[in-house]
């Protein structure tokens, strides 16, 4: 198919709609050998192992991964597939999908889906990991791995691991500037991570996902901690999927949020972010 467009511009056009609607990419393949060399690789780029209702992005299986092992090589997926949601999945089938994908920038691991030995242990070669979302036990016993040298966003499900290191640990990892915690059990091990100087963290946002009373020692501690916001229930996994394919998440909601109580533009007491900034409810 010859086109009446100039390349530059017929590649951002295909490129655009292949993200915008990663279902039509199988459909696009077949435009042309170009278009199919621009959009493919997208088609790999996210790959979900949930039920098909909850999002628009194809869902994968583990017969889909293996056609997917047996149709591309491992520098392709290396090079490709960027973002991983494992849920709807054995969880024997984890470890084997986590080390044939070595570039993974994004995980989500869902804490029913894998009970197994420290996951970090089948990512040894992954050297490009950004956000991850696990419990904690999956990183047991510390966060010392390599692979967590390049990690910025960190939601742990289960809260700060009841570890005498976790916190320092944390605190410490040398690119992490986000962390999300589903559950604060114990107030003051958030507020030992609190009290780490600027000068020795680069955590700059932390999100509560859980529900804090009012006059508690929590609720004094988001009051006086303009790094801190609490984010009520919403659609976590379109969430994180407008995340991976749009870059607005609760993450994004967050720093706008902290950036409205740093300029006076909210209370600065008001660390409960107002559900109208979420576009997924």
């Amino acid at each position: 198919m010859q086109s009446a467009l100039p390349p530059e511009l017929e590649h951002h056009i295909f490129e655009l709609a292949a993200r915008s609607w990663a279902i039509c990419i199988p459909r696009l393949v077949l435009v042309a050998w170009r278009v199919k060399e621009w959009v493919e690789p997208l088609l790999y780029r996210t790959l979900l192992f949930c039920p098909r209702s909850y999002t628009d992005i194809p869902s994968c299986s583990t017969q889909t991964f293996q056609q997917l092992l047996d149709a591309k090589s491992s520098d392709y997926l290396a090079l490709n597939v960027h973002n991983l949601l494992l849920w709807d999945i054995n969880m024997n089938d984890v470890p084997p999908i986590l080390e044939c994908l070595t570039g993974l920038r994004n995980i989500f691991l869902f804490p029913d889906n894998y009970r197994g030995e420290s996951f970090t242990i089948h990512c040894k070669r992954n050297g490009q990991l950004r956000h991850l979302y696990c419990t904690s036990s999956n990183l047991e016993p510390t966060f010392d791995d390599a692979i967590f040298s390049r990690l910025t966003h960190l939601e742990l499900f289960t809260g700060i691991p009841d570890n005498p290191n976790a916190v320092h640990t944390l605190a410490s990892l040398p690119s992490l500037s986000h962390l999300a915690l589903d559950k604060v059990l114990v107030p003051d091990r958030l507020q030992a991570l609190l009290h780490v100087p600027l000068s020795e963290t680069r955590l700059r946002t932390v999100v509560i996902l859980a529900n804090v009373e009012d006059g508690t020692a929590l609720d004094h501690i988001l009051k006086t901690d303009m790094r801190l916001v609490v984010l009520g229930p919403f659609k976590y996994i379109q969430d994180w999927v407008h995340g991976v394919t749009l870059g607005v998440d609760f993450w994004t909601r967050a720093d706008d949020w902290i950036a409205k109580r740093l300029s006076g533009e909210v209370d600065r007491n008001a660390y409960h972010i107002s559900r109208s900034s979420s576009p997924v409810d």
